[in-house]
């Protein structure tokens, strides 16, 4: 979602300030949805799932997240899509950097998810080889710890794993047993609830 709206603050070519964005925010419809097997966001009708992983999408999103307005709007959206998942009977896994501290602080489970930079670098950089991109390992590696310095370190929603979260270091699980993690983690949750 932020991302979404840091690809429409570069399209409006608008100043990644609260005053900049008010507008862009104003006339911004955000869509979420789940389709042959992927995730969609939809951008004011345009799906824009693979414009909002672009490297200047990248490089501009944590100053346009650690806006007040930005965030504030965008956790009532995400409260919002939880909220209508759940009337509809439906469960709901999110993630994101502030999730399980300020997005839903009282969810069922969070797991803190992270992995050593190298290795995240190196996944992001085979994914985004796949789209055809050619920055090196290193410049994505960079870029990486540049946004994670800069979103540990902002006074709104800071990076950081909620109190209560689960901490798994991905480094050396593939997405298979990270999910088994996650399920298994929510399973024994459950248990417990119920006894």
């Amino acid at each position: 979602m932020y991302r979404a709206v840091t690809l429409a603050a570069l399209d409006a070519g608008a100043p990644i300030t609260d005053d900049g964005l008010a507008g862009v925010l104003d006339a911004t419809r955000l869509e979420i949805g789940y389709g042959e097997g992927r995730m969609a966001i939809r951008l004011n009708g345009e799906d824009v799932s693979d414009r909002i992983r672009s490297g200047e999408v990248g490089r501009h999103v944590s100053p346009v997240s650690a806006l007040a307005s930005v965030r504030h709007r965008m956790v009532d959206m995400q409260r919002a899509f939880a909220r209508a998942q759940l009337v509809a009977g439906r469960g709901i896994v999110v993630d994101g950097r502030d999730i399980g501290t300020v997005v839903f602080p009282d969810a069922e489970l969070k797991v803190f998810m992270s992995a050593q930079p190298r290795v995240r670098a190196a996944r992001r950089h085979q994914e985004l080889a796949q789209k055809g991109d050619e920055r090196s390992l290193d410049d994505v590696l960079a870029e990486i710890e540049r946004r994670d310095a800069m979103d540990s370190a902002r006074a709104i929603a800071p990076l950081r794993p909620a109190e209560d979260a689960i901490l798994l270091d991905t480094s050396g699980l593939t997405m298979d047993q990270q999910v088994s993690f996650v399920v298994n983690k929510l399973s024994e949750r459950q248990q417990q609830s119920d006894v």
